[in-house]
């Protein structure tokens, strides 16, 4: 059974604040403590999904141990003989038709592959503070 964590990332701070399970509340608009998100994702989902953005564990983990999250920068591992082709570097996201996790490849722009268990990945960043290793070169 998969692991479910959230993390959120405060736009107006740009930071990270929290990984966690989320719990719905904000009172009086006071910034969540550093344990929990708070998020009222019932009655003011439109009023704070300007502010924060929540973002899914996948499940897995880099080569070192960190858990991978949607907006993840990865670098892909291919193991391929052809060295222009060995390393591919994405961003993680969740396609919701599908239910899965995937991932956009710098080498093969049109190319969205999901994410496996049994493939080696390594966070090298995420999309809020490291946006230009998306950047084609």
């Amino acid at each position: 059974m998969c692991e479910i964590l959230l993390r959120a990332y405060d736009k107006g701070r740009k930071e990270y604040f929290t990984y966690g399970n989320v719990f719905i509340a904000i009172s009086k608009g006071e910034r969540p403590n550093k344990n929990e998100v708070y998020l009222d994702v019932i009655s003011n989902a439109d009023k704070y999904k300007e502010r924060f953005v929540i973002e899914r564990y996948t499940g897995l983990t880099d080569k070192n141990g960190k858990k991978i999250f949607e907006g993840d920068i990865v670098k892909h591992y291919n193991h391929c003989d052809i060295k222009e082709y060995s390393e591919d570097i994405g961003r993680v996201f969740y396609y919701t038709e599908t239910c899965r996790f995937l991932r956009t490849s710098k080498l093969f722009p049109d190319d969205c592959p999901e994410l496996y268990a049994n493939r080696e990945y390594e966070v090298i960043g995420n999309i809020h503070h490291n946006s230009y290793l998306l950047e084609s070169q």
